[in-house]
């Protein structure tokens, strides 16, 4: 085979998946962001009033149905996650919006698509493969548990690459006259910026994991005190990750202010040119 020919057959392989791509963006991907990330938000805070009343009533329904737990300690415990779910949907209401704004109000410039082309097709081929694989072991392993593991990864899978499909989602901008530094400023910027993006889905996921678990809670006979820590631990970590928000708004602002220095770093150069 020539050189020709490997050169042709590699422009077609790419200009096949680039069309794919761009079937993409104006079927399933069209407004897949903004219509997704709206639906985890609400979701996810609107779980939390139901979280804080299924707080209080598993306590008493743990009162009744176990009379060698101290039912004081057991309603205050059901007080404690009520008050604890209505301070954290707070902070999860208050911050998701300022994600938003993060991503809105730091533009990012880089040279080609090429690279955010290869990380939308590993994006897609591995949430594919964690998808088949998590319903392959479920069904081997007869739990529905590895299933949701693998779908909850080909969702941010999906995610990504979406946001690599859609750059300017992220406020990044494609242009040709960018340097190596601003290249790798901007690369680094969209999966931290994309980080940002995810956080939704990992907040709506942890509040649907917590309701779930405390409806469950309800209906399972435990023997020992140890068994329901552990189940209430599960839901205390799981109602953390209304924090994410938070976490991430503070991550962003330490990364960009470095990013920032960055830049002041590399004009240097250019202003001592025009001195």
């Amino acid at each position: 085979m020539t050189k020709k020919a490997l050169k042709n057959d590699g422009i077609f392989t790419a200009s096949l998946i680039d069309g794919f791509f761009c079937w993409l963006k104006k079927t399933a991907y069209n407004n897949f962001l903004e219509t997704n990330e709206k639906w985890f938000t609400r979701v996810g805070l609107g779980l939390m009033y139901f979280i804080s009343v299924m707080s209080l009533v598993v306590s008493i329904v743990f009162i009744m149905k176990y009379n060698a737990l101290n039912g004081g300690y057991v309603f205050a415990a059901g007080i404690c996650g009520l008050l604890a779910a209505v301070v954290l949907q707070y902070i999860a209401a208050k911050t998701i919006p300022c994600l938003n704004l993060l991503v809105s109000n730091t533009p990012v410039k880089l040279s080609s698509t090429s690279v955010l082309d290869i990380v939308a097709l590993a994006a897609g081929i591995f949430g594919v493969v964690a998808l088949l694989s998590g319903l392959i072991i479920s069904i081997k392993a007869s739990s529905f548990q590895f299933f949701i593991t693998g779908l909850s990864i080909f969702v941010i899978c999906e995610y990504w690459l979406a946001m690599a499909l859609k750059p300017e989602s992220l406020n990044i901008e494609i242009v040709k006259d960018t340097s190596a530094g601003e290249e790798f400023i901007g690369l680094l910027t969209f999966f931290a910026k994309g980080s940002l993006k995810i956080i939704p889905v990992i907040f709506c996921g942890c509040m649907i994991f917590a309701a779930y678990d405390l409806i469950a809670m309800m209906f399972v006979r435990y023997d020992y005190v140890n068994e329901i820590t552990r189940e209430a631990g599960l839901v205390v970590y799981a109602m953390c990750g209304a924090l994410l928000p938070l976490f991430g708004y503070v991550s962003f602002i330490g990364y960009y202010f470095t990013i920032d220095i960055a830049r002041a770093v590399l004009s240097i150069p250019a202003k001592l040119d025009k001195k």
